[in-house]
């Protein structure tokens, strides 16, 4: 029998493409499986899933350019990466911003700086800056 990932993450997609490519570049990670609903990234120990929102659900969804910073969600997902400042051009080409390097804080001995995806989904990056 398969021994479950420690952790589970769902991110919901109006845009599943655009949103598993933005993980995939900016952040490096390498598709487990990939399905016309979802695409699963393992991280780690973890797994992060990149879920389409049903269609009858996401006709009534507007993604503006740039999009709405979704910063009022009860969860933060936090990424690994070796460097803050490397992770910046790959974010940019992928549709996703990052925030200004003056934002960053430090918690021993590790950065921590908001990015988000191209749907305005907010993440948080941890690593050297």
């Amino acid at each position: 029998m398969n021994t479950p990932p420690t952790v589970d993450a769902v991110i919901y997609a109006k845009d599943l493409n655009l949103v598993a490519a933005f993980y995939m570049k900016a952040l490096n990670l390498t598709p487990l499986r990939t399905e016309s609903s979802h695409v699963v990234f393992k991280l780690g120990e973890a797994r992060l899933w990149v879920h389409a929102i049903p269609a009858q659900y996401a006709a009534d969804i507007h993604i503006a350019t740039p999009p709405a910073l979704r910063e009022d969600a009860a969860v933060k997902l936090s990424f690994p990466v070796n460097s803050i400042a490397d992770a910046r051009d790959a974010i940019n080409i992928s549709g996703g911003g990052i925030a200004d390097p003056e934002r960053a804080w430090e918690d021993a001995g590790t950065w921590h700086l908001d990015a988000w995806d191209p749907e305005g989904n907010v993440i948080q990056l941890r690593g050297s800056l």
